[in-house]
């Protein structure tokens, strides 16, 4: 591999990582369906035909990773609710 296209993956790569984050700013703001998360995910399965495999197994743990946390934030603020009962 060359010096040009190890440089062309890792911008392929950080473009990845940018637009997941992106998708899931849109999820956990309830968009998951939204035109703009749709454009997002167009635009990551064009780019991944430039990935290696290993690459796309880091996008996918960095997912898994988004997911995780998504779900924790969510989580804490369903226990900040307002308390059961009359105050």
């Amino acid at each position: 591999m060359t010096a040009s296209c190890s440089t062309s993956n890792d911008q392929v790569l950080r473009e990845m990582e940018r637009l997941l984050v992106r998708l899931h700013e849109l999820i956990a703001s309830d968009q998951t369906d939204s035109e703009a998360a749709d454009e997002i995910r167009d635009r990551m399965d064009e780019l991944s035909g430039s990935l290696s495999a290993p690459e796309l197994r880091m996008i996918s743990d960095l997912s898994g990773d988004l997911y995780m946390l998504t779900r924790e934030e969510m989580e804490t603020e369903a226990m900040r609710g307002e308390p059961d009962g009359p105050c």
